[in-house]
């Protein structure tokens, strides 16, 4: 059975969330034992560097075709053209990894969704973004013979929003690598670390894009009461890069005079993340919605408390284990953080839950439930042929 994979944004510098999750989701897929005869195509924009490619075994061929990526988000959803098999020959089933349903003229077409945000909460997004982004996703509604959902919460916003039928979107979980959270843990090299970053004392965090989604505004509003409140308390360390709109957030990091107790690291590199992770008190992730929350399930892994927002999968995810807050009221974070701090034991009972809990949410186990949806899909196809 041949199989077409558009991982495009495995291609992306430096990845962002999906292109993580594509390259791990898919790489773990090309290590099964399986009779797939797989050809993965990658439009190249103009930012990737030369020679970029992080899959290096596992697939009979890689199509990469260099300035096509605006191109295909512009021709697929517009005119259906040109067909993938332009470019990787015939198959069975095409795969496309992020919201943009590859054309083709006779494979069966599978499309993954990662979340609705920019319809649910459009004014988290360019207007730019929203636009490209629900077109793509009104073509995928149209054409799409199923849909992978990274969530069983994602499924259900597919079927409010676009009243797609259930049978057709299929569940996979994202995962996480366990051994990165439990190699050993070298105090040095965190120390080391926080000397770099000015991190002096305990400290929360927060991972991921300072943006309007993440809700930082109103986190820093919330650190600013427990300032007044608690005469020792953790830092506050905000560690990602600076994206759409970022300057809300430094506008209320302007207003209050945190000095040293709000940390903004900028991007840092995954090994950087992954040790900060792991030695912080707790991670604050009071986002507005998420389609899964992978920096939730992370510090799950990493067995850190974690304070989290009510919003969309993050409950599933965590199955309860966490410290929620209602992500729309500074009171609630605030409240949220004062049990963290008033009650370390509950807190700490609640991470120990929530790492059995990540212990079942492996990429092993995620890939093998992507090809069964793929057996499924192409055994179904030529049932519905005959």
């Amino acid at each position: 059975m041949r199989l077409i994979i558009d991982v495009s944004s495995t291609m992306d510098h430096p990845l962002t969330g999906v292109g993580w999750r594509t390259f791990y989701l898919v790489d773990h897929f090309l290590k099964l034992n399986s009779r797939w005869d797989v050809c993965l195509f990658a439009a190249r924009s103009r930012k990737t560097p030369r020679g970029q490619f992080p899959f290096k075994e596992g697939h009979s061929k890689a199509v990469i075709v260099p300035y096509f990526r605006r191109l295909k988000t512009l021709l697929w959803p517009t005119w259906e053209f040109p067909p993938i098999e332009w470019f990787c020959g015939k198959a069975d089933l095409v795969h496309g990894t992020f919201h943009d349903l590859p054309a083709s003229r006779h494979a069966l077409r599978l499309v993954t969704v990662h979340d609705l945000s920019f319809l649910l909460y459009p004014e988290t997004h360019t207007p730019k973004t929203v636009a490209v982004q629900k077109r793509l996703m009104e073509h995928a509604v149209r054409h799409a013979d199923a849909f992978e959902a990274v969530s069983e919460s994602c499924k259900r916003d597919l079927m409010n929003v676009f009243h797609i039928a259930p049978e057709k979107i299929h569940v996979v979980p994202g995962g996480v690598h366990l051994e990165e959270w439990q190699n050993p843990f070298h105090e040095a090299d965190l120390a080391a670390l926080k000397r770099r970053l000015n991190i002096t004392r305990e400290y929360f965090i927060h991972l991921g894009t300072i943006e309007p989604r993440k809700n930082l505004p109103r986190l820093l509003e919330a650190y600013a009461r427990i300032r007044e409140r608690f005469h020792e308390y953790p830092q506050l360390v905000l560690a990602g890069a600076k994206g759409w709109k970022s300057e809300l957030t430094l506008e209320v990091l302007a207003q209050h005079n945190f000095g040293e107790d709000v940390i903004v690291t900028g991007y840092i590199p995954r090994s950087d993340a992954v040790l900060l992770l792991r030695g912080a008190a707790a991670c604050v992730y009071p986002s507005l919605y998420e389609g899964f929350g992978l920096p939730v399930l992370e510090a799950m892994a990493a067995c850190v408390p974690v304070i989290c927002s009510t919003a969309s999968a993050l409950r599933e995810v965590s199955d309860g284990q966490c410290i929620f807050v209602d992500p729309l009221s500074v009171e609630s974070i605030e409240a949220g953080l004062d049990l963290f701090l008033n009650k370390r034991d509950l807190a700490k009972k609640r991470a120990e839950s929530a790492y059995q809990r990540a212990r079942t949410y492996t990429w092993d186990s995620s890939a093998k439930k992507l090809a069964a949806l793929y057996e499924l899909l192409i055994t179904r196809g030529k049932d519905t042929s005959e």
